[in-house]
């Protein structure tokens, strides 16, 4: 109670940020009362002192000497969640890069490689994404002694604890992983780490088979595919094609006497309000290639994992009315601009590239062997190239109406166009 009211008087007291900008008020706050003061002004969206308030902190914490840099240290030791945290407010707040790239090469990663035990047992998941954003946020300055500090804590972490994550910490971690990775996009993660996170959504993935909602929120889905994407991980296949099935094909709820209700429920990613994170998932379920996976494997008219999506997409994108009769709005402004180049890159590639799955495989020898398995694949295929089709000429429509300003959205769409009329057999 004591520390909670040091950080309300903090916040009190800081009109301009100015007020923090003394390591006599950082130690007066305390370590607790400086995260409760943090977590008060992050609530507080239509302030605008946030990037003042970050700066000043930063500048406290990183110009403390003599006395009040032992003071700091103490402090520091009996409440290690205060660097996470601060990290977490200035990748939300600063903008300036020489602010968090100081910050982490003064003051996290230093304390860090002092005190190693102390922090490994005071890191939680959201701490690991909070500093991972960070550092994105440095922008490749910071310095590589202080990268190798942060890349070894979080490694030696999630080795540690990787059995015990839950979702939401699964796919904050995989995705941490790939931000500091090695690598000029981070994408020489360690394959250990990531094979254990991976096996680790399997486990989570099964344990929720007979629940009525899938592990992974559409977000947490669409964050932990694309940090394998990024770490360029995908295992033998198999384990995300269960991932996928579970989160992209209808579930049958469970009533109140614990029967199955029989009419299946739509997965709650294809709903119009998750359409990034299903850009994010159809995307990267592309990139690990993945995406003609069939995703039951007791069923030959199983949809893709593209396939899956083909509907949904379709009804985002020309605004439909959505099968429980709710009204879906098409994709406005840039942040549906960027959804949208995801999409349609991913439907262009689906169009163009059909990866020889051991499923695929298995059908092409028995097309070998007869003329009905040649037309009984050929039909299939015939059937996925039009649903990739329809989802991509009605996102190419839903693109004319969108400010197509960045230049990834463009060229995703040109991509996208340059797939499309390769795969209907135009000149290259």
């Amino acid at each position: 109670g004591g520390s909670g009211g040091g950080g309300g008087g903090g916040g009190g007291s800081t009109g301009s940020g100015n007020s923090l900008a003394t390591s006599e008020v950082l130690q007066s706050l305390g370590g607790r009362g400086l995260c409760d003061l943090l977590y008060v002004l992050t609530a507080a969206r239509a302030w605008h002192g946030h990037r003042e308030v970050g700066t000043s902190v930063v500048a406290a914490l990183c110009g403390c000497s003599g006395h009040m840099a032992v003071t700091l240290e103490a402090e520091l030791l009996l409440w290690p969640q205060t660097l996470p945290l601060v990290a977490e407010f200035l990748a939300r707040h600063v903008v300036e890069r020489r602010v968090v790239t100081r910050f982490l090469e003064r003051a996290l990663a230093p304390f860090w490689a002092r005190h190693p035990a102390p922090v490994a047992a005071a890191l939680l998941p959201h701490h690991v994404l909070a500093i991972s954003a960070a550092c994105v946020q440095s922008g490749g300055a910071l310095a590589p002694e202080a990268l190798e500090v942060i890349r070894h804590s979080v490694a030696s972490w999630t080795a540690a604890n990787a059995s015990r994550l839950r979702p939401r910490g699964v796919a904050g971690v995989v995705l941490s992983l790939s931000r500091i990775g090695p690598g000029p996009g981070g994408e020489k993660v360690d394959s250990a780490l990531l094979r254990a996170l991976l096996c680790r959504a399997a486990e989570l993935v099964e344990q929720a088979r007979e629940e009525s909602e899938p592990p992974f929120r559409p977000d947490w889905l669409g964050m932990l595919l694309c940090g394998l994407a990024r770490g360029r991980y995908r295992g033998t296949g198999e384990g995300l094609r269960a991932l996928l099935a579970v989160h992209l094909l209808p579930r049958r709820a469970r009533t109140k006497e614990g029967d199955h209700a029989p009419i299946p429920m739509t997965p709650a990613i294809m709903a119009p309000a998750e359409l990034q994170n299903l850009a994010l998932t159809a995307h990267a379920a592309v990139k690990l290639d993945v995406h003609a996976l069939r995703l039951d494997t007791t069923d030959i008219g199983s949809p893709t994992a593209l396939g899956a999506t083909a509907a949904a997409v379709v009804a985002a994108a020309r605004g439909s009315r959505c099968s429980d009769g709710g009204g879906s709005r098409a994709p406005r402004g840039a942040r549906g601009a960027r959804s949208v180049g995801l999409l349609a890159h991913a439907f262009g590639v689906g169009l163009l590239v059909h990866p020889l799955s051991a499923e695929a495989s298995a059908l092409h020898t028995q097309a070998r062997l007869g003329k009905a398995s040649a037309a009984a694949r050929s039909r299939r295929q015939q059937s996925d190239d039009a649903l990739y089709e329809s989802a991509l000429l009605a996102l190419l429509e839903a693109s004319r109406t969108l400010p197509l300003q960045e230049f990834r959205v463009r060229f995703q769409l040109l991509s996208a166009l340059q797939c499309w009329w390769c795969a209907r057999g135009g000149p290259a």
